[in-house]
C-alpha cells in the first residue's frame, strides 16, 4: 500500500518528539534516535536504535495511547489529543520536574508541545508497535488507521453487507470506496434486522 511521503515523515517525527521527551523525562544525556532499517512490505516498518531505557519509555507512551484509544473506541469525541495527552502519567511527570527546578519552565512547555505534537502525529498517521498485538482482541491496523476524509457519504448496498459469519465489529470494508466506522457498522446492522436495508 502507497503512503504519502509527508505521513512517512510525520510518523518518524512523531516517535522521535517522543524519544526527546523520554529522555528528558528519564534525566538522560542527550541521545538520538538512529533508523537502522526500513521495510516497504504491505505495512511500512521503520527499526530505530535508542537508549534502552529510553525506547521502553517511548513504548510504554505508544502503549498507554493505545490503550486510551481501545477505551474511548465508542466515543470518537473523547479521543482527541488534548484527553490523552491529560490522561498520561508522563504530562504528570513533566510538571512534577518543572515543580521541582529539575527542568525550567521553558523546556516543560516544550515538552508538552512535543508531546502534544507527537500524539497528534499518532493519531494521525496510525503508528503501531509489534506489542500491540500482544493479548489484544482487536486489530491495530484497523484502529490505528487514519479517518478517510469522505467528501460524500457511503452508499448503503445491501450487496456488500455480509451477515452470515461476521459481527459488526468484523465490518472494515463494505464496499471497495468507503471504509466503515465501528459506530456505523452497528448501525447498518441494526438497520439490516429492522429491514430497512
Amino acid at each position: 500500500m502507497l503512503s504519502s511521503a509527508k505521513r512517512v515523515t510525520e510518523a518518524i517525527s512523531s516517535v522521535i518528539y517522543f524519544y526527546e521527551v523520554c529522555v528528558s523525562i528519564e534525566q538522560m544525556d542527550e541521545s538520538e534516535l538512529t533508523l537502522i532499517s526500513a521495510d516497504s512490505g504491505s505495512d511500512k516498518s521503520f527499526d530505530l536504535l535508542g537508549l534502552t531505557k529510553v525506547v521502553e519509555c517511548v513504548k510504554d507512551l505508544i502503549l498507554k495511547i493505545w490503550d486510551k484509544i481501545i477505551y474511548y473506541r465508542n466515543d470518537k469525541v473523547n479521543a482527541n489529543v488534548e484527553s490523552l495527552l491529560l490522561a498520561l502519567p508522563e504530562y504528570e511527570k513533566i510538571k512534577e520536574l518543572e515543580d521541582k527546578k529539575v527542568i525550567s519552565s521553558e523546556k516543560a512547555e516544550l515538552l508538552k508541545r512535543s508531546l502534544t505534537k507527537s500524539i497528534d502525529g499518532i493519531l494521525k498517521t496510525g503508528i503501531i508497535i509489534p506489542e500491540m498485538n500482544d493479548n489484544c482482541v482487536f486489530s491495530p491496523e484497523k484502529l490505528m488507521a487514519p479517518e478517510s476524509k469522505l467528501l460524500m457519504s457511503p452508499r448503503l448496498d445491501s450487496t456488500n453487507l455480509s451477515s452470515t459469519d461476521k459481527n459488526a465489529n468484523d465490518y472494515d470494508e463494505c464496499s471497495d470506496e468507503f471504509a466503515f466506522t465501528e459506530e456505523e457498522a452497528l448501525l447498518v446492522e441494526k438497520m439490516k434486522k429492522m429491514g430497512k436495508i
